[in-house]
C-alpha cells in the first residue's frame, strides 16, 4: 500500500491517542476504498451528524474532513481513525507502541542515572556528532524532540506568533473568507440548485478584484485551489483570479489536479438537472487559455452532455466559423455521444444564424433519439425528399415509416412503400393507407394472395397466403371483398375442391 507506513507520522501525538480511542469505540462507519491510496468513511464525533472523511495515503495533506479542526488545514483525529480502521495491523502496532510493548531507541527509559552508562569522552563524541550534521538534519532532529510534547514546549510561543500575525488585517480578512468558504462548501452540494449559486458574494469578489494587497492575494490563491469550490457558479471567476495572480507552473499544476478530479465527479455526482461539471469545465477552459480550434472542438465533443459548458465556450470564442468547421471535421474522426450532439449543433446554428446546421442537428436528434418534433422540422426543409429522406431511410428505415404513419402522412408513406415494394409495410399500415388509396391496396393484397396460393400445396402454405386476407379485412368493406374472392375461387376447378384453403380463409376473416 502506497506510503502506508509514513501516514501516521503526519499526526501529532495527542491526535493519534484520540484517534485510537475513536477506532476502538467503533466510531468509523461506511469505510470505502476508492483506490489503492484513497479511502473514504464517516466518523462519529462531537457534532450530531457524522463527519465525512477522505484520506489520501500518497498525498497526506490532501486528506479531507469537514470537522472544524481540519478546516484549519490540520490533520485531524477523524482521518487517523479512518486509517486505523482501514489497516487494523497498523492499529495493533500503534497500540503495542503506546503500551510500551515495542520500544525503539528513542523510547528506551533507563531507571538508573543515564550518565552511568555514558563513555568518559561522551561530550567530545556528542560535539563530533553535531558537527557532522547539516542545518537541515539539526532542524529535523529538533522538530522531532519538540513534537514529543508540544503542549508543554512551544505551544505558547506558537500562539503568540499566531496572534501577532493576526494583527495583519490582510491575514485576518483571508481567514474570514476561508471560514466563509468552509461553511458554504460541503464536499459536494446537496441539490441541483446549489450548483448554480456562487460561494462568494459579488461584494467579496469585487473587493478581491480591486485589492493590490500581496499578502491577501497570496492567501486567496492558496484557498482557491480547492476543487470543491469549482462545483459552483463562480468557478469561472475563481479560475480567472488564479489566472491573474498565480504562477504559470502553479496554475497548470492545479488545472491538472482539477481535470483528474472530473472523472470522480462524473462517476459519483448524480443530478437530474444542471451538473457541477458544467462549472468545472468552464473553469478549465479559462485556466488553459491557449486552445487550438482542434483541441477545443475535441473537448466539446468529449463533453457533449454538458451543454452549459458548450454555451459558455461559444459565447467566449471569437472565430465561431473556424471552431464549427473543426467540430464538424472532428465528428468524422472520433467517437462521440451521438444522442447529445444535436444540442451543441443547435448552439452553433444560433451563433452562426445557419438553418443548415439546425437541419443537421434535427437529423441527429431524430436518428438517435427518435424525436418526432425534429422529424416535423425536417419535413419543411427544401431538400427533404431529395436529400434528407433518403439518408434517413438508409439509417433507420423502419423508424421513418413508423413516424410517417404516426404523423398521418398517408400519401408520402404509400409512395415510399410502393417504390420499395414493401408489402409488409403496407400490411402494417393498412388502415391508414386505406383512407386515400383504397382501390390500390385492394388490388395489391388480392394480387399477393393469388400469387401465394397459386403454387401452395399444403395447409401451412395456405395459412401464409391468408395473411393478405387478414389485411383485406382491415380495409373498408373488407368482408365483402373477401367474400367476392371466395366465390371466385369456388368457380375455378383448380381451387374449388381445396377444403383446407377455404378453412384457412375462414380463420383469417
Amino acid at each position: 500500500m502506497a506510503n502506508q507506513d509514513e501516514y501516521l507520522s503526519f499526526f501529532k501525538h495527542d491526535v493519534l491517542e484520540r484517534a485510537f480511542q475513536y477506532y476502538e469505540s467503533d466510531y468509523v462507519h461506511e469505510l470505502k476504498r476508492l483506490s489503492s491510496d484513497v479511502i473514504t468513511a464517516s466518523v462519529e464525533g462531537t457534532d450530531s451528524k457524522p463527519y465525512a472523511v477522505r484520506i489520501d495515503l500518497s498525498r497526506p495533506y490532501h486528506s479531507e474532513c469537514n470537522c472544524p479542526y481540519a478546516a484549519q488545514g490540520k490533520m485531524c483525529k477523524h482521518m487517523a481513525a479512518v486509517f486505523f480502521a482501514a489497516f487494523p495491523e497498523q492499529a495493533k502496532a500503534y497500540e503495542d507502541y503506546a503500551e510500551g510493548k515495542y520500544l525503539g531507541e528513542d523510547d528506551f527509559d533507563i531507571e538508573q542515572d543515564e550518565h552511568d552508562f555514558l563513555p568518559a569522552n561522551y561530550n567530545d563524541l556528542l560535539e563530533e556528532f553535531l558537527n557532522q550534521m547539516d542545518g537541515h538534519e539539526k532542524k529535523e532532529l529538533l522538530r522531532k524532540l519538540l513534537n514529543r510534547d508540544p503542549m508543554n514546549t512551544y505551544s505558547v510561543y506558537l500562539r503568540g506568533l499566531y496572534e501577532q500575525s493576526m494583527e495583519n488585517s490582510s491575514l485576518r480578512r483571508a481567514e474570514e473568507i476561508h471560514r466563509l468558504l468552509t461553511l458554504k462548501t460541503p464536499y459536494y452540494a446537496g441539490s441541483t440548485a446549489d450548483f448554480t449559486k456562487p460561494v462568494l458574494s459579488e461584494d467579496i469578489r469585487q473587493e478581491l478584484d480591486n485589492s493590490n494587497d500581496e499578502t491577501l492575494i497570496n492567501e486567496m490563491v492558496k484557498q482557491f485551489k480547492d476543487v470543491r469550490l469549482y462545483s459552483f457558479s463562480d468557478a469561472v471567476w475563481l479560475a480567472e483570479y488564479l489566472s491573474c495572480y498565480d504562477t504559470e507552473t502553479g496554475k497548470n499544476r492545479f488545472a491538472n489536479e482539477l481535470e483528474d478530479h472530473t472523472a470522480f465527479m462524473e462517476e459519483e455526482v448524480h443530478t437530474s438537472g444542471y451538473h457541477p461539471l458544467n462549472n468545472v469545465f468552464k473553469a478549465l477552459y479559462v485556466l488553459r487559455k491557449e486552445w487550438t480550434p482542434e483541441d477545443l472542438a475535441y473537448d466539446l465533443l468529449k463533453h457533449l452532455k454538458y451543454t452549459g459548458y458548450a454555451a459558455y465556450v461559444l459565447e467566449q470564442e471569437k472565430d465561431i466559423p473556424l471552431l464549427y468547421y473543426s467540430f464538424r471535421d472532428m465528428m468524422h474522426k472520433s467517437i462521440f455521444n451521438r444522442r447529445a450532439v444535436h444540442k451543441v449543433l443547435h448552439l452553433f446554428a444560433e451563433r452562426l444564424n445557419d438553418p443548415g446546421i439546425h437541419e443537421l442537428a434535427d437529423y441527429y436528434d431524430y436518428v438517435y433519439n427518435f424525436n418526432r418534433a425534429a422529424f416535423d422540422r425536417l419535413r419543411i426543409c427544401p431538400d427533404f425528399r431529395e436529400v434528407v429522406l433518403p439518408r434517413l431511410l438508409q439509417q433507420k428505415p423502419h423508424i421513418v415509416k413508423e413516424t410517417m404513419a404516426q404523423l398521418q402522412m398517408s400519401d408520402e408513406l404509400f409512395a415510399l412503400l410502393k417504390k420499395e415494394n414493401d408489402i409488409w409495410g403496407m400490411v402494417a399500415h393498412a388502415p391508414l393507407l386505406d383512407t386515400t388509396h383504397h382501390q390500390q391496396m385492394v388490388e395489391i393484397f388480392r394480387r399477393e394472395f393469388m400469387k401465394h396460393i397459386e403454387n401452395a400445396e399444403n395447409r401451412r402454405e395456405y395459412e401464409n397466403a391468408c395473411q393478405y386476407i387478414r389485411a383485406l379485412c382491415t380495409l373498408q368493406n373488407g368482408d365483402e371483398i373477401v367474400e367476392d374472392i371466395v366465390q371466385d375461387l369456388k368457380k375455378q376447378d383448380r381451387y374449388a375442391r381445396r377444403r383446407a384453403l377455404f378453412e384457412e380463409i375462414e380463420k383469417a376473416r
